[in-house]
């Protein structure tokens, strides 16, 4: 069973199958435990020859299923021996299991909005109970292990974007060690980075935040049904993973080509009222002219400054979510 297990992983979890607590080992020594539903945890033979401790998450929205499908493909490379004798203690979470068999983007509240503590505040949600439960496997993780802290939270879009492939920092309070990742970057051909200028309630800015992890939210192209994915160049991410379970951080190499952005401000959705002035099919990162009215929320307007661009629209989240992101590119 070690190794079927891990062959059979995502049909397994679609199917809602019970595998909790159990463990194995792989030819290469590498142990595995189920920790939970979804959260399976690697430790190389050799643990005191691993040199990061690497959380890889996917499927925190349930319809985004490139990642989940790219992080079955490396659960399947290691189980058949193609990839082994790894250095590196990984976790592989897949976030909400419910929502990736509904294939809906959550059942009852946006996971991704409800970490650093605020899922205490919907007691009836189970995105809420997962995040409880998710920040417990983090913390244990990264509290009992050595090395190098890194958390690659991985995500497709909803739209498409003017840039296919970008990644969001997290707030890194005064330790701007972002630029060690610029490398990581480069080797996916990831050309754009937002920059978050405060935390937030996302599973990327917990880890930041509570273990002083480096960071990034991933997002690999646009979301599409399972098995749908052929078009994402999810080969070069899997590459990229598979370095990383070796240990290597690929280093930056000149020249650095990287389209910054900041956040400038949010577009919060008060009231069942609101509306945004923007046509289904427009872009992340398409600029708006200045001037532009984006939303009316009651007697509350957005307008649009110079030099903004719109981010993450979306008109029909729930009242106290965030419709959208406004930001503006910034020197290197």
């Amino acid at each position: 069973m070690s190794a079927t297990l891990l062959l059979r992983w995502l049909p397994a979890l679609l199917a809602g199958e019970d595998h909790i607590a159990e463990t194995g080992a792989l030819p290469d020594g590498t142990r595995w435990a189920v920790l939970d539903e979804g959260v399976l945890l690697l430790e190389p033979a050799d643990e005191s020859a691993a040199q990061i401790c690497l959380l890889l998450s996917c499927g925190i929205h349930g319809n985004e299923t490139a990642p989940i499908e790219m992080l079955d493909r490396l659960l399947q490379q290691l189980a058949s021996g193609a990839v082994a004798n790894p250095a590196a203690r990984v976790l592989l979470i897949f976030g909400n299991p419910g929502a990736m068999r509904a294939g809906e983007r959550y059942l009852d509240d946006d996971l991704n909005r409800l970490f650093g503590g605020k899922h205490r505040f919907y007691q009836d949600s189970r995105e809420a109970r997962r995040a409880a439960l998710l920040e417990q496997y983090a913390q244990r993780f990264f509290e009992m292990g050595q090395g190098q802290r890194l958390h690659l939270d991985l995500h497709t879009a909803i739209r498409a974007s003017y840039y296919p492939k970008f990644a969001i920092c997290p707030a890194q309070g005064n330790t701007p060690y972002i630029d060690s990742l610029l490398g990581l970057l480069q080797a996916v051909d990831v050309g754009t980075l937002l920059l978050q200028p405060q935390p937030s309630n996302t599973f990327s800015s917990y880890c930041v935040s509570q273990f002083g992890a480096r960071a990034l939210t991933l997002e690999l192209g646009q979301a599409r049904p399972f098995g749908n994915n052929q078009s994402l160049p999810l080969d070069e991410w899997l590459a990229l993973l598979q370095r990383l379970l070796q240990g290597q951080l690929p280093p930056a190499s000149a020249p650095l080509d990287i389209h910054r952005f900041a956040v400038t401000r949010e577009v919060i959705r008060t009231s069942e009222q609101f509306v945004l002035h923007l046509a289904d099919d427009v872009a992340n990162f398409t600029p708006l002219p200045a001037g532009y009215l984006l939303a009316e929320d009651g007697a509350q307007q957005t307008i649009v400054a110079a030099g903004e661009h719109i981010l993450f629209p979306n008109p029909a989240v729930k009242v106290g979510l965030r419709a959208g992101v406004l930001v503006t590119r910034i020197d290197a």
